[in-house]
This record gives C-alpha cells, sequence and structure tokens, in this order.
C-alpha cells in the first residue's frame, strides 16, 4: 500500500510576527512579539504584570509586595534578557533562578495578550497561513493516499496557527467555531516548548472573557524548560511533543523553516547536534529569510550536513511562497493561493 506524503512546517517567532505586523497598524503591542521585542513589550506592560503578580501573591496567602521594588525586579530582567544572551524564552526563564516565575509571567502576560487579539480581530486567515490551511483542510477532509499529510512543529507558546486552521475548517465545512478550534487542536502541531491552551472558542464566544492573572498564571506554568545541549524537556507533555516533532521531521517528504533562528538549543530539540549523524539526507528543506535579513546559509548547511533552498526575494511574500512551493512540490494537483 502506497504511503501519504508528509510536509511538515516548521516556525519560529518570525512565522507568527508575519501574521500580525501588518494587521495592527502603529499599536505593536498587539503583534506577536520577536524575541528581541520581548523586553520593550514586557516594559510596556509592566504595571500591569506588576499589578497582577501582587494581586496573585495575596491571593496565595502571602505578604503585600512592595509594587516598586517587584517593578524594579521586572525591568531588571528585562534588561538582562535585551543582552541576547539567551538564545530561546524558555532558557532565559530558566537561568534566572529565583525569579523564574516573575520572567514566565512576564513573558505568558504579553503572549497571552497578543494571542487574545489575535483570535478575537482576525477572521480572514493571514499571509503565509492561507495556502497551508487550505492544504490542512484537504488533507484531514480526504484521507486518500494521494492527499499529502500537513503538520507543524512550532517553538511558540501561542496558537495562532491553530486559530488559522479552525477558521479554515470552519469554511469548509460549515460548521461551529466550536467544533472547528476542536479539530484543530487534535494533535496537528507540537509545541515544542509548550503551549498556552488558551479556550479559542471560549475567547470568541464570550464578550466579558478577559486574561486575568488566573489564566495568565496557567500559561506561564505552560512554559517548558529544554536542556540546551540534549533537547531534553523538563515535563511529559513537552517531552510528547518533542519525540511526535522528530518522528514527523524524518518521516517528511518536504520541510520548510519559517521564521526560525537556527539556535543550537532549538536544532537540539529537533534532534540535530553536531555529534549525531546527518538527518534529513534525501528530504527538500527549504527556508526563507528572516526578518529582511538572509540567514547564514553556510553555517546552517554544515550544521545539518546539507544544502538548502533559501527564499529572499525582497519583493515577494517569501514565507506564502515558501509554503505555496512545498505544497505543489510534494502534491501538483493541489492549487493553494
Amino acid at each position: 500500500m502506497r504511503k501519504r506524503k508528509q510536509i511538515v512546517l516548521v516556525t519560529g517567532a518570525g512565522a507568527s510576527y508575519d501574521l500580525t505586523k501588518d494587521r495592527v497598524g502603529n499599536n505593536d503591542a498587539h503583534w506577536f512579539p520577536l524575541g528581541n521585542q520581548l523586553p520593550d513589550r514586557i516594559s510596556h506592560f509592566a504595571d500591569e504584570i506588576v499589578r497582577d503578580i501582587s494581586e496573585l501573591a495575596k491571593q496565595d496567602g502571602g505578604r503585600d509586595l512592595d509594587l516598586t521594588d517587584l517593578r524594579d525586579n521586572l525591568l531588571g530582567l528585562t534588561d538582562r534578557l535585551r543582552t541576547r544572551y539567551f538564545e530561546t524564552l524558555d532558557q532565559f526563564v530558566g537561568m534566572n533562578e529565583p525569579e523564574s516565575s516573575t520572567a514566565a509571567y512576564a513573558a505568558a502576560y504579553v503572549i497571552g495578550q497578543a494571542e487574545a487579539w489575535f483570535v478575537r480581530n482576525v477572521r480572514s486567515i493571514p499571509g503565509w497561513l492561507l495556502p497551508v490551511s487550505k492544504a490542512w483542510v484537504r488533507s484531514v477532509s480526504a484521507p486518500d493516499v494521494n492527499v499529502p499529510i500537513v503538520r507543524f512543529v512550532t517553538f511558540n507558546y501561542e496558537q495562532s496557527i491553530e486559530w488559522g486552521l479552525a477558521l479554515a475548517y470552519q469554511a469548509h465545512h460549515a460548521c461551529s467555531i466550536d467544533t472547528a478550534t476542536q479539530v484543530a487542536s487534535r494533535g496537528h502541531v507540537a509545541h515544542v516548548h509548550g503551549c498556552t491552551n488558551l479556550k479559542h472558542s471560549r475567547i470568541v464566544a464570550d464578550a466579558s472573557w478577559c486574561l486575568h492573572h488566573a489564566r495568565v498564571l496557567g500559561v506561564s506554568r505552560s512554559i517548558r524548560l529544554v536542556d540546551a545541549d540534549t533537547g531534553v524537556a523538563n515535563c511529559a507533555a513537552s517531552t510528547q511533543a518533542v519525540d511526535a516533532a522528530r518522528s514527523w521531521l524524518l518521516e517528511a517528504d518536504a520541510i520548510g523553516f519559517i521564521g526560525f533562528g537556527f539556535h543550537r538549543s532549538c536544532l537540539a530539540t529537533l534532534g540535530i547536534t553536531p555529534s549525531k549523524d546527518v538527518v534529513w539526507t534525501n528530504t527538500p528543506l527549504l527556508l526563507t529569510s528572516w526578518h529582511g535579513q538572509r540567514p547564514a546559509t553556510l553555517s546552517i548547511e554544515r550544521l545539518i550536513g546539507r544544502s538548502i533552498t533559501i527564499l529572499d526575494n525582497p519583493e515577494a511574500d517569501v514565507n506564502r511562497d515558501l509554503v505555496r512551493s512545498i505544497i505543489q512540490g510534494v502534491d501538483p494537483s493541489h492549487s493553494s493561493t
């Protein structure tokens, strides 16, 4: 029996940023942040974050916190994050004991606010997510051997991918958004560093829904700490996601990287380390330029032991072009827009 082909997209912060940067005008507080933008975003929301942490401490039976000291500590954390010494957010959180809970809460607040805005305001599927969501709907709606499986490996905590898939599924099947979000959340996206797990159908249905401190606390506890050398996670949920991601990548017929930084710790999570044999030997690999900067192609190729196709036309939507190229390369009968 012929095996279904498989497409895997690996996404980093640049992929989510690309979905919102042209949709919210000058109010960049609603963009999904790039790593180097996170410190400024935390500073922007510093008063709200400090208020929430103080309230949580009171509810937990603790003493009243000095808000000025707490704010100073929070801004001190952002200064350390600005150094760009830390490759990933989970690494930053893990190396800032005993303030890791504050660092995680601050990051969760910023990311959760952006995701809630995205779900409340985005009804037309943006950018590169449109062609791949069409291919995904086709893959889950027609489990035919000729239709490739579409999967996602993401280093992002928020669920912008799932929301785009849900919108596509709802449009195709004329079903409720609740049904669509359930289908989109059934193991098609591996969040290797953790997931916010915010309920999108609830955000849409309840006009009074807000990202109050208890929800942010839940999001902050979803940030998984992954060992930079081995890619091993510190909890069962993230270990399962990492195992799924590695398995999908080994089985893939084409792999695309969008907004991905190729940090050593992230590559280790995917199972790529200098001591390991080359993987994906015959699998087409495509990579887009990241935020206007051409990737260090030779360094990446040396690290993974093979060539990569780079799409970096400044006049084009390179992320959308990458998705179209991968889909049509694996499934020439599929027409994506």
